[in-house]
């Protein structure tokens, strides 16, 4: 048998070459709404663009290259290696879409856990509501981006224009930025510490921050990963007479700070 198997590998190697070679990799089954298992992928890092991500066509068949080390998923079409230790995860087919868009397939589990939280959540205060007997629970919110290092900054020349969020990300569930890499938002829509929420995104903020009143001119240099200190130190005209008067220390727990809309 397993001269057989070493057989099969080799013919397998010669008959198709390893596409890519993927690192971090989850064996990803999609089931459809009665449960049932209708496809199986694989999601990975390739070993040469770790930053980037790489997701198989369905799987018709896993072998074993090197027990313990590596394994080879043979697709349609494709043949990949995975190296390491994998992992094994279940999904509702329609996240698909998702993963293909770069969400990782361990966020896109802690999402559907708060969406199952979210929805009994739900139905608590509905019951709630209508015994009037009971406590109403908040509905979790979904979070897209952890940073720390973080600064709410305020755009004002002769009018404010709104203000962004500048900030170091910690962890990044859309898979947009590494960890330790600095996010500059879009124009924020609420805040509500320790929470801030833009367009398309939400973000959590970790540990203290700060705020700041620049002119516009300073726009550039944010999204060019300066943070408003670094801007303000060698560019002191950039700040609005409005910034010292807010700028302090903020405290992201919303026990010891507080936020605006």
């Amino acid at each position: 048998m397993e001269k057989f198997r070493k057989e099969a590998t080799q013919a397998m190697k010669e008959k198709t070459q390893v596409k890519r070679t993927l690192k971090n990799w989850v064996h990803v089954s999609f089931t459809n709404e009665e449960g049932v298992v209708t496809m199986t992928v694989v999601w990975g890092e390739p070993i040469d663009n770790p930053l980037r991500f790489v997701i198989t066509s369905p799987i018709q068949f896993i072998t074993d290259e090197n027990p313990g080390e590596s394994q080879l998923i043979q697709t349609k079409n494709s043949l990949y290696r995975v190296i390491g230790e994998g992992s094994e995860i279940t999904l509702p087919f329609s996240f698909s879409e998702l993963l293909a868009k770069g969400h990782p397939p361990h966020g896109l589990v802690v999402r559907i856990a708060m969406q199952a939280e979210a929805k009994h959540n739900d139905v608590s205060n509905k019951k709630a509501q209508e015994s009037n007997s009971a406590p109403i629970r908040e509905t979790p919110t979904i979070i897209d981006c952890t940073v720390n290092n973080w600064s709410v900054v305020e755009i004002h020349d002769k009018n404010p224009e709104g203000k962004i969020l500048w900030g170091v990300v910690d962890t990044d569930y859309k898979r947009r930025f590494e960890r330790g890499h600095y996010v500059c938002t879009s124009l924020i829509s609420k805040i509500a510490l320790p929470i801030v929420h833009t367009s398309n995104s939400t973000y959590k903020l970790q540990g203290p921050g700060h705020q700041f009143v620049l002119h516009s001119a300073a726009l550039p240099y944010l999204r060019s990963g300066y943070s408003p200190q670094e801007i303000l130190s060698f560019h002191p005209h950039l700040r609005h007479p409005k910034s010292l008067e807010l700028e302090s220390i903020i405290m992201s727990n919303t026990e010891t700070g507080k936020g605006s809309d």
